[in-house]
């Protein structure tokens, strides 16, 4: 995951954490129900969880990024257990103020200032990718998922937008 700051980062924050999570749309599992009507709780055993947190990449609280000229770059990797549909996983990010642990002091200092999540289904192929002929007029334009433009010289590991002329895709660089 690359990124771009404003020069004041630091000066307002003092420090910025990155949250990582990985969820799970779909997910069957039991859920006890309330009744309005019967005014009674049961088990629904057929119950669709959406948005369930599976696993943080990183601390809860967030990695604390290396910040330099503004922008920073960092690598995760993670293996999804085989009972996870990766059809219906998404990365979701958080941006923090830094912090070791959240207390009363500090509390209210710490919203997420930027986030963002992805789709793994997004990048599932099946093995056969569209041929499209670039375009003779335009270059690829790199971009972060919130929009920061790269430049195509410096594309690190990640999952970008590539924009060339009036045609986007998204690609993961590996």
């Amino acid at each position: 995951m690359s990124g771009e700051t404003t020069d004041k980062i630091d000066k307002i924050f003092q420090g910025v954490a990155l949250t990582l999570m990985i969820t799970e749309d779909s997910v069957k599992a039991p859920q006890m129900t309330y009744n309005e009507m019967t005014q009674k709780s049961s088990w629904n055993s057929s119950y669709l969880h959406h948005h369930l947190l599976r696993k943080y990449i990183t601390a809860p609280l967030g990695d604390q990024l290396d910040i330099r000229d503004n922008r920073y770059h960092v690598d995760y990797e993670v293996t999804l257990p085989a009972i996870w549909k990766a059809e219906n996983i998404s990365i979701v990010a958080l941006l923090t103020k830094a912090a070791s642990a959240v207390t009363e002091a500090n509390v209210m200092d710490l919203d997420v200032t930027n986030s963002n999540s992805v789709a793994l289904r997004e990048f599932i192929t099946d093995g056969i990718m569209p041929v499209v002929a670039p375009s003779t007029e335009a270059k690829d334009e790199f971009y972060t998922l919130d929009g920061m433009k790269v430049n195509a010289d410096n594309v690190k590991k990640g999952i970008y937008i590539i924009k060339n002329g009036n045609q986007k895709t998204k690609v993961v660089v590996r």
